[in-house]
C-alpha cells in the first residue's frame, strides 16, 4: 500500500483527529513501466541499410547488410550515446576522376564522436582498386565541419583524407574522432 493509501486508510479508521472537516481527493496512481534492463557488455547490432543502438563504456558494433561495420572499443565512450549508422547520400563533392575515386557505399555515423581511449575503427568489404591506383592510395574520406553555418542554416563542411588499408578482405580505418557526417572509401593520390 502506498503512502496516499496508508494515510487515506488511517483517516478511514479514525486513527486521526481533525479540527476541521475536508474532503480527501484521490490524485490517480501514474504506473510505470518496469526499467529495461541496462546492457552492461559490448554491443552488437545490425541493419539493412541502417541501425541504431545505445553504445555505452563496453564499447560494440554496428554493421550494415552490405557489409560496412563501426567498431567502438571498450573504454572509448565514457558514458551511453545512441549512435546511428547508416547508408548516405552520394558524396560526388568528395572525389574527382583524376586524383581522386571513391570505393564502396557512403555511410554516415552520427552524431559527433570522440575516443576517450582507443580509436574507432570503420570498414568494409574490399573491392578492386581502379586501374592506376596501389594499396598506400587508399584512404577514408571524412566530411568534416570547418565553420560556421551558411546562409539557409547549411554547415559548412570538407572532405579530409584518412589512410586507410587492406586488413584481409576488407578496407579498414582508425580514427580517433568522427564529425557526425559522411564517411567513404575511396583511393586518392
Amino acid at each position: 500500500m502506498g503512502a496516499i493509501g496508508g494515510a487515506l486508510a488511517l483517516g478511514a479508521c479514525g486513527g486521526g483527529t481533525s479540527a476541521s472537516s475536508t474532503t480527501a481527493q484521490t490524485m490517480p496512481v501514474e504506473e510505470r513501466a518496469p526499467a529495461a534492463p541496462v546492457h552492461r557488455g559490448p554491443v552488437s547490432a545490425r541493419g539493412e541499410r541502417e541501425v541504431s543502438a545505445t553504445v555505452g563504456s563496453s564499447g560494440g558494433t554496428l554493421e550494415l547488410a552490405n557489409g560496412a561495420r563501426l567498431e567502438i572499443p571498450a573504454g572509448a565512450l565514457s558514458s551511453d550515446v545512441e549512435i546511428h549508422f547508416h547508408v548516405a547520400p552520394d558524396a560526388r563533392e568528395a572525389w574527382d576522376d583524376e586524383t581522386k575515386r571513391p570505393l564502396g557505399p557512403v555511410l554516415e555515423i552520427s552524431p559527433a564522436l570522440r575516443a576517450a581511449s582507443g580509436q574507432f575503427r570503420v570498414s568494409a568489404p574490399a573491392i578492386a582498386l581502379p586501374p592506376g591506383f596501389q594499396p598506400a592510395d587508399l584512404a577514408l574520406g571524412h566530411e568534416e565541419e570547418v565553420g560556421d553555418t551558411h546562409l539557409g542554416g547549411a554547415t559548412q563542411t570538407r572532405w579530409q583524407m584518412w589512410p586507410a588499408r587492406v586488413d584481409g578482405s576488407r578496407f579498414v580505418a582508425e580514427l580517433p574522432a568522427l564529425g557526425g557526417h559522411r564517411v567513404q572509401f575511396g583511393v586518392s593520390r
